[in-house]
């Protein structure tokens, strides 16, 4: 399955910090996201990647910072 598109969610205490898509490189397999809100505080932050593939498929996951 190929992966169509990459979005990622950073709250801080339930509060958005900021969203985005990422950007696949040329082979389509890597995908990045680069920040664009300073963010002075990381720890508590919840960074979530949403994924979704060209049949619809979805996965999620979340990581919180320590």
């Amino acid at each position: 399955m190929m992966v169509k598109s990459v979005k990622d969610t950073v709250t801080n205490d339930g509060s958005l910090v900021e969203e985005g898509e990422a950007q696949a490189d040329a082979s389509g397999y890597v995908w990045k996201y680069t920040a664009t809100q300073t963010n002075d505080s990381l720890a508590g932050d919840k960074i979530e990647i949403t994924a979704s593939d060209l049949p619809e498929n979805i996965t999620r996951q979340e990581q919180i910072l320590g």
